[in-house]
């Protein structure tokens, strides 16, 4: 069997994106600026783990994760950027490109199906899909500015969704079909929330509110995650905190919960810094080079059942160089550790479900990255520590 060290050594995340035309976009800026010429895994030895300041490892990420298989995509058709990705029960895999506009449906075998279209349903809509998912009885949802669009599972137009819809920065989906989504809008004294959607994104209610966090900021950034468990409870990340928020179905808040990893860095920004005379160009550019230095929750997922995964991006220094790297803190659905360390790697997940994670590849081990070739998805198994 193949080690994730191994495995680490042709990383390639993913593209810089060279347009930014929405605050999603933002989040992806800094999940692949740093992310995109790895040469190696770095494993938590105390050789080198002097040069990252106080670092733990109780686990190494091979202990954590085995490679069960790697698909690599077919190069029948461009791509311009691995914004996003999402996977079905049945093992397909649902593509966002953000700069090709597109969003691109492939079997479990990488082979491709169907670029999604709203012309059959809605000719001449302007599409420019931000992020899509698949809803868990296969269905699929798609962003695309201030609108959404459902899909068949075979990546046949429905219909558009209700006006109320809008544009969640991220979704989540309870087993009732019901839609949880993040926003940000309005003005500073609305704060930003969670919203659940009935099934055709229409309001229900609205909940998670915060009027005082980073607002600026988080309205041009996008949030790590939304997941919904099995009965029902939500679960939210804030990207500049290594918190999660729990609710009920109804939206009651139930409890917060951490498991800082030693590594974690604080972030001291202040959206008031910014001098909000300027345009929102260099506001947002000032903001983004402000918070490098600093952890960022990058994603949150629901690996298993039980078991939350939360994705971090840090730096740490080797000399006077910097360098990049993905920590990993797994935990229940009730915030109790269950690894007993941090984990540190340069292998970066773009989803994970039902006991799997997925993390994109440069294909063509040329260093070149995604422009030289079809990429692969290397496909990881979770093996829960022994309780």
């Amino acid at each position: 069997m193949m080690s994730t060290g191994e495995i680490g050594k042709n990383s390639r995340v993913g593209q810089m994106i060279n347009h930014v035309a929405h605050p999603v976009v933002w989040i992806t800026l800094i999940m692949v600026a740093g992310c995109s010429n790895r040469e190696q895994d770095v494993s938590t030895t105390s050789e080198d783990s002097g040069n990252r300041g106080i670092i733990s490892s109780a686990a190494h990420i091979d202990d954590i994760f085995a490679l069960e298989r790697e698909v690599v995509l077919t190069d029948s058709i461009f791509i311009g950027n691995y914004t996003y990705l999402d996977v079905d029960a049945n093992g397909n895999f649902l593509i966002s490109d953000m700069v090709g506009k597109q969003v691109l449906l492939f079997d479990k075998n990488g082979h491709y199906k169907k670029t999604l279209s709203t012309e059959p349903c809605d000719p001449g809509f302007p599409w420019s899909p931000l992020h899509a998912r698949f809803k868990p009885e296969g269905n699929i949802i798609v962003s695309s500015g201030m609108w959404g669009y459902e899909f068949s599972h075979d990546g046949d137009c429905i219909g558009a969704m209700d006006d109320e819809f809008g544009s969640p920065h991220t979704m989540g989906f309870s087993k009732q079909g019901h839609i949880y989504g993040f926003y940000v809008h309005g003005q500073q004294n609305t704060g930003y929330h969670i919203k659940e959607m009935d099934e055709r994104g229409k309001t229900i209610r609205k909940f998670g509110f915060d009027k005082e966090y980073f607002w600026y900021t988080m309205r041009n950034l996008s949030i790590p995650d939304i997941i919904v468990d099995q009965d029902g409870y939500i679960y939210h990340a804030k990207i500049f905190s290594p918190q999660i928020d729990k609710y009920d179905e109804s939206g009651k808040f139930m409890i917060q919960f951490e498991n800082k990893p030693d590594y974690y860095k604080e972030l001291e920004l202040n959206d008031s810094a910014f001098d909000f005379s300027n345009d929102a160009g260099t506001i947002r550019s000032e903001s983004v080079k402000a918070n490098r230095k600093f952890t960022i929750t990058r994603q949150l997922f629901l690996l298993s059942e039980e078991t939350i995964m939360i994705q971090y991006y840090n730096e740490y220094n080797i000399g006077k160089k910097v360098q990049e790297e993905i920590g990993l803190t797994f935990m229940d659905l009730e915030g109790n550790d269950l690894v007993g360390g941090d984990i540190l790697t340069h292998i970066s997940f773009v989803t994970a479900k039902n006991g799997l994670a997925y993390s994109f590849f440069d294909s063509t081990n040329t260093g070149k990255g995604f422009a030289a070739g079809p990429p692969s998805l290397k496909i990881y198994r979770y093996l829960p520590p022994a309780q």
